[in-house]
């Protein structure tokens, strides 16, 4: 079981890894309170999403539910491999910016007048170009960043995981993430190879798959 949350703490905490190296090879700088941020959303994200996989459970036969949340960790594997496989395609004029990315989140408050978008591109979220992440900024790319776990919380809470221990771990490991990426990127100043991305996907297959064989 120990291993399994290990392991979940570092799928949710590798795109911040990702985001953190863009930030040092760009030398953004991630505050301190921008950090805590992040990796407070990742807590909270883990969180509520396994607290959604037990209510789920309640409803369910035990087994019934860990083979459900084995075969969504598999899917969702499947669906991060296909997404990193599939060619970028055109977008519509109304989701493009001037590099032709899409947007990850777009929060539209028409009250304010205010269009918010994280893109792929994690350095936007620098949306005051300020050369330094602050801590606004950190909430919006807090939630962007955890908004991938929330399947894999769901998934992990029906296969029987702990949700406070595997929270805590998540936050614990994109915090470390978060320092490590942006350390890596500011000292190497090149590009991450892409091939690791896939990495996620397939260690979700892999914990699919074992708790399958498990509940042989």
């Amino acid at each position: 079981m120990y291993l399994m949350i290990i392991m979940i703490g570092i799928i949710v905490s590798l795109d911040g890894l990702a985001a953190a190296f863009a930030y040092g090879v760009r030398k953004i700088y991630l505050t301190p309170l921008a950090v805590l941020m992040v990796s407070l959303a990742s807590a909270v994200m883990m969180g509520s999403s396994m607290g959604v996989g037990r209510l789920i459970s309640r409803f369910l036969p035990p087994i019934v539910a860990e083979y459900l949340g084995a075969l969504l960790l598999l899917v969702l594997g499947c669906y991060l491999l296909y997404q990193q496989g599939r060619p970028n395609r055109p977008r519509q004029a109304a989701t493009n910016n001037s590099s032709g990315e899409r947007p990850v989140v777009q929060f539209n408050l028409k009250a304010f007048g205010l269009v918010v978008q994280i893109l792929r591109d994690p350095t936007v979220a620098d949306v005051e170009q300020s050369g330094a992440i602050t801590w606004q900024e950190s909430f919006l790319l807090g939630l962007a960043l955890s908004l991938d776990s929330f399947g894999v919380g769901i998934g992990a809470a029906m296969t029987g995981l702990t949700p406070g221990l595997t929270a805590f771990l998540a936050g614990l490991v994109t915090l470390i993430s978060l320092l490590l990426g942006w350390e890596l990127g500011y000292n190497l100043q090149h590009k991450m190879s892409t091939q690791w991305q896939r990495l996620p996907g397939l260690i979700l297959i892999l914990l699919g798959i074992a708790n399958l064989f498990m509940l042989r």
